[in-house]
């Protein structure tokens, strides 16, 4: 597994990354897409992802920028640390797992219309990443 460069890192998909992490957009306007805030607690979507630019706003805190950006603080971690994960996430996008497309993404926004008002519905935290394994 090679490391990612920066560079390497900000041609990611941050709508991609954000569903490998188990995040869903609450709407879909345009090229932006608006989740509740993966980096606190919220209950109206008022982060932003614009797709075209690949960066993000988090209008409660009135921080943005990159998936660098993002990594460093969702993780609390150092930039290369986070390059490390992007790394691990890279090798892992390329066993054939598909990204969500856009009706898919269109069908979780709408099921989360449905969700209880803790948010929480349906979503997966990704605690830990190992290796695929064969079994003997």
């Amino acid at each position: 597994m090679r490391k990612l460069s920066c560079a390497d890192a900000r041609q990611i998909d941050l709508v991609d990354y954000l569903a490998a992490l188990g995040f869903r957009p609450q709407q879909i306007r345009g090229t932006d897409y608006w989740y509740r805030s993966p980096l606190r607690e919220e209950k109206t979507a008022s982060f932003k992802v614009n797709r075209k630019k690949n960066i993000y706003y988090d209008h409660g805190t009135g921080e943005g920028g990159t998936i660098i950006d993002f990594g460093v603080r969702y993780f609390k971690c150092s930039i290369a640390d986070f390059l490390n994960r992007l790394s691990t996430y890279q090798s892992i996008e390329s066993l054939s797992f598909h990204p969500p497309t856009l009706s898919t993404i269109t069908a979780a926004c709408n099921a989360g219309e449905k969700e209880n008002d803790t948010g929480k519905a349906g979503r997966i935290i990704i605690t830990d990443t190992r290796p695929l394994a064969t079994l003997h």
